[in-house]
């Protein structure tokens, strides 16, 4: 069975990411939520850093990250 190199978990979150954004709280970094489900610290940082998600707005309490462009 040929395995992909596509990380499942990262493409879960991403089809996820299609009708909802991540959510991120100030006073609770190690909550990241995405609708109902919570999200791994690593996959978020992923995201992050492979610019397919961007901070749409954010206050003192926490911050939104819906899907860029490139996502």
């Amino acid at each position: 069975m040929k395995r992909s190199g596509v990380n499942q978990e990262l493409l879960h979150v991403l089809v996820s990411l299609y009708n909802q954004s991540i959510q991120t709280y100030s006073y609770f970094p190690e909550v990241i939520l995405c609708g109902r489900q919570r999200i791994e610290q690593e996959c978020f940082e992923t995201l992050l850093h492979a610019a397919w998600i961007e901070v749409y707005k954010g206050d003192s309490f926490g911050k939104y990250y819906p899907l860029s462009k490139k996502g």
